[in-house]
């Protein structure tokens, strides 16, 4: 309301913001265009309609969680400390960082451990995963469950990038469009399977650090890494390009 006063009221000083509305209005009604502002009675009759509407489609939505909260469309006190009011609308519409981290960082959901439905869920997801024998982690990680974490982020990256067979070497081509990379000696694309387990090329190096050429991706990256792991393909070359 205050915005259609400085529009329809004289005044020495005006914001430079209404003035430029005006300018505009000026430019529409010399190209014929007719501009209605409504009154203050239509303005509130609009806005009563609006709200009536509003509150009816919101009694409807038995099911949404918010509506057993808040089943009034009308606006709620503030508290006057910022932070406790933003602690208090997170608690309303169920969203904090401990419940929902886990969708921006990828992980599994926090689960109560007593909670029956809870263990119901676990096993469900135990048996769907114990399924996946064709799944290329299904041998790194036949469990589900949490891993220890590197005390180093750069080093747990570089891990868990071993761990999935993602890494810039062995990936990069689907950025640029280009051809997956070939190992020049057994002609197949390089995987991070075959540069840890297979080519030959890097046997020696293998009976170097592992003392065998006969080694399994959980023997390298499992549970718990083999403590040679980051020498290794550090002596390969292949430390920078995961």
């Amino acid at each position: 309301m205050s915005a259609l006063e400085s529009l329809h009221f004289l005044a020495e000083r005006r914001h430079p913001t209404v003035i430029e509305i005006l300018l505009l209005l000026r430019k529409l009604e010399r190209k014929g265009f007719d501009i209605i502002f409504p009154g203050y009675l239509d303005t509130w009759v609009y806005l009563n309609y609006i709200h009536r509407v509003w509150q009816e489609t919101w009694n409807q939505q038995i099911l949404n969680k918010l509506h057993n909260i808040h089943p009034s469309t009308s606006h709620w006190a503030a508290l006057p400390v910022r932070r406790h009011d933003v602690r208090l609308t997170r608690l309303r519409i169920g969203h904090t960082r401990f419940t929902h981290r886990h969708l921006l960082l990828a992980e599994n959901a926090p689960e109560c451990p007593s909670c029956f439905s809870c263990c119901l869920q676990r096993l469900a997801q135990y048996k769907s995963w114990s399924q996946q024998l064709d799944n290329k982690l299904h041998s790194v990680k036949p469990v589900i469950g949490a891993w220890p974490v590197m005390p180093m982020r750069r080093t747990d990256v570089k891990l868990t990038r071993l761990r999935i067979g993602h890494s810039r070497f062995t990936h990069r081509h689907l950025l640029f469009g280009e051809r997956a990379p070939e190992c020049p000696s057994c002609h197949v694309s390089y995987t991070v399977h075959h540069i840890l387990i297979d080519c030959p090329v890097f046997n020696n190096y293998r009976i170097t650090f592992f003392n065998s050429s006969q080694l399994t991706l959980p023997d390298l990256v499992g549970e718990i890494p083999h403590q040679n792991l980051f020498a290794f393909i550090r002596r390969i070359g292949f430390l920078y390009l995961l």
